[in-house]
C-alpha cells in the first residue's frame, strides 16, 4: 500500500468508524421486522404487542436526542458514541439471551436507549473533523448506515437457510459492535488519529489541525440567541409550522411501513419469507438515490423535488394494495425507498433556510424530536389497525397520510 493511500485511511478514520457503529445502529433495528412472525410463533404475542415493543424502541430512541447532546457538550463527543456503543453492544447480547418476551422488549428498549444518540453526537463530529467536506462526509455515513437495512433481511433470510437460531445474529452484532467501539476508543484516547480531536475547556471537541478557526466557536456563542421565545417564535410562523406537519405525516408513514411491510408481504400479498425480507431489503439499499436526489432539489427547488418524491411514495404504497405480481410488488417497495430516502436530504437543506442560524442547534435538536416521537407510535397504532380491522385498513392510513403530506408542499409552493 502506498503511502499517499495509509494516510488517506488514517485520514478517513473517524468516519469509517462512525459509519461502521450507526451502520451497526440500524441493524439492530431492521432486523427486527424480519423476526417478527417468528417472533409471534416463539412468543405467542399478536401484532399490536410487536408494534408496541418496536414503538417503545422507538421512543426510547427518541428520548435520547436532547439528553446526549447534553452530555456531549460536558463530556465530550467520543465518550458519547463509545458509551452509547457499549450501551446497545449490551443489549444486542442481551437480546441474544433472552428466554422471554419481556426480557426481549427491555433488551429493544436498550437498543433504542444506546442508539439514540450517535447520529445527533456523530454530525457535529464529523463536521469539526472534515471542515473541507461536511456535506459530503455526512451524506456517506447516513449512506452506510442505511445499509444495515439491506443487511439485516438479508442477515435473516441467511440463518433461516442454514437452519440456525435468530440469537446468532445479535450474539454476533455484540461482538462487532463491542470491537468497533474497542478501537473508535483507541483511535481516539490513544493518540492514533493522525490529526487528534482535542478537547477544550467545556468538553467541547475541535480538531485545529483540520484548519478549525479557534475564535469561530466564541464567536458564535456571543451571536447566539438561547432563549426559549426565540424557539416558541420559529414555531409559529405559519410556514415553519405546515413543513413541520407533514413531515411528521411522512415520518409516520415510513415508520409504519418499514415495521410491518415484511409481514405485509407474506400474510397480504402472498409472497414467500425470503423473497419479502429480501423486497424489505430495497427499501434501504434505495438510499442510494439521496445525493441524485439531491443535487437535483439544488437545481430546481427543493419543495418541487419533496413534493413529487413524497407523491411517489404514495402511489408506491397504494399500489402495494392493489397488485400481486411479485415484481410490481418489488417496483412498488423500491419505489417507496427511492422516495422516501431522496426526501430526507432535500427536507434538511429546506430547514436551514427556514431556521435562523442563531437558533439552528436547539431547533434542529426540537425539529428532529418531533419526526422521532410522531414516528414512534405509527408502528403500534399500524399493528392495532392489522389486529381490528385488516393490512388494507392499516396500508390505506399510511397512503392517506402521505398524500396529505403531498397536499401541505403544494400549499406551500403555490405561496412562495
Amino acid at each position: 500500500m502506498s503511502r499517499v493511500s495509509a494516510k488517506r485511511i488514517r485520514r478517513a478514520d473517524a468516519l469509517i468508524l462512525t459509519s461502521l457503529l450507526w451502520f451497526m445502529a440500524l441493524f439492530l433495528r431492521y432486523v427486527l421486522p424480519p423476526l417478527f412472525g417468528t417472533f409471534q410463533i416463539q412468543y405467542d404475542v399478536s401484532r399490536a404487542e410487536l408494534g408496541l415493543a418496536y414503538s417503545a424502541l422507538m421512543i426510547a430512541y427518541s428520548t435520547m436526542q436532547f439528553p446526549a447532546g447534553w452530555l456531549a457538550d460536558r463530556l465530550g463527543m467520543v465518550k458519547v458514541i463509545v458509551g452509547g456503543a457499549a450501551v446497545f453492544g449490551t443489549a444486542a447480547l442481551l437480546i441474544s439471551l433472552s428466554l422471554s418476551w419481556y426480557g426481549l422488549v427491555a433488551g429493544l428498549v436498550l437498543v433504542g436507549v444506546g442508539t439514540g444518540g450517535h447520529k445527533t453526537v456523530s454530525l457535529p463530529l464529523l463536521s469539526n473533523r472534515y471542515p473541507s467536506s461536511p456535506g459530503r462526509t455526512l451524506g456517506l455515513m447516513d449512506m452506510v448506515g442505511q445499509f444495515g437495512g439491506v443487511a439485516g433481511p438479508a442477515a435473516v433470510v441467511a440463518i433461516g437457510m442454514l437452519g440456525a437460531d435468530w440469537r446468532i445474529l445479535f450474539l454476533l452484532s455484540a461482538g462487532v459492535i463491542f470491537l468497533l467501539a474497542g478501537v473508535f476508543f483507541g483511535q481516539h484516547y490513544w493518540g492514533l488519529w493522525e490529526n487528534r480531536t482535542t478537547v477544550s475547556s467545556g468538553a467541547t471537541e475541535t480538531t485545529a489541525s483540520d484548519g478549525d478557526n479557534p475564535g469561530k466557536e466564541a464567536r458564535d456563542n456571543d451571536n447566539r440567541d438561547d432563549s426559549d421565545d426565540s424557539y416558541v417564535m420559529l414555531f409559529v410562523e405559519p410556514r415553519f409550522t405546515v413543513f413541520i406537519a407533514a413531515t411528521v405525516l411522512i415520518a409516520f408513514c415510513w415508520n409504519g411501513a418499514t415495521a410491518f411491510m415484511p409481514l405485509y408481504l407474506t400474510d397480504s400479498a402472498g409472497l414467500s419469507p425470503n423473497l419479502a425480507n429480501g423486497l424489505y431489503g430495497l427499501l434501504f439499499a434505495a438510499s442510494l438515490a439521496q445525493p441524485v436526489l439531491g443535487a437535483l432539489s439544488d437545481r430546481v427547488g427543493q419543495l418541487r423535488v419533496m413534493a413529487v418524491t413524497i407523491a411517489a411514495s404514495g402511489l408506491a404504497i397504494g399500489g402495494l394494495l392493489v397488485v400481486v405480481n411479485p415484481v410490481v410488488v418489488g417496483l412498488c417497495v423500491l419505489g417507496l425507498g427511492t422516495g422516501m430516502h431522496g426526501y430526507r436530504p432535500v427536507r434538511d437543506a429546506y430547514l436551514t433556510k427556514l431556521i435562523p442560524d442563531a437558533v439552528a442547534g436547539g431547533t434542529f435538536g426540537v425539529v428532529r424530536t418531533i419526526m422521532i416521537v410522531s414516528g414512534s407510535i405509527a408502528p403500534f397504532v399500524v399493528g392495532l389497525l392489522i389486529d381490528f380491522a385488516s393490512y388494507t385498513v392499516a396500508f390505506a392510513v399510511l397512503t392517506a397520510s402521505v398524500f396529505a403530506a403531498v397536499a401541505l408542499f403544494l400549499g406551500l409552493l403555490v405561496a412562495s
